[in-house]
């Protein structure tokens, strides 16, 4: 679960892209896009605010999975040419 705090990171970001799309657009920044990109961003944050909050899945063969250190023998690679 998220705490508030990395919560406002969203917000922030948000803020950042905002004001660098205006700053970089300069004269051609029109209040309509502003509306756009703001909607956009707030539905892609929602999505990976939702997505955080899910539980981590790390297929078998990820390195989530993996002693540290530990790297893939021949036979495991091999077993992973065969599923």
């Amino acid at each position: 679960m998220h705490n508030s705090e990395s919560r406002t990171h969203y917000d922030a970001v948000g803020a950042a892209l905002l004001w660098t799309l205006e700053q970089g657009l300069g004269s051609a920044w029109a209040p309509e896009m502003k509306v756009a990109w703001s909607c956009a961003y707030a539905l892609l944050a929602d999505v990976m605010r939702g997505a955080a909050d899910e539980p981590a899945f790390a297929p078998a063969h990820s390195t989530q999975n993996r002693e540290p250190g530990k790297g893939r023998g021949e036979r495991e690679l091999w077993e992973l040419r065969s599923e």
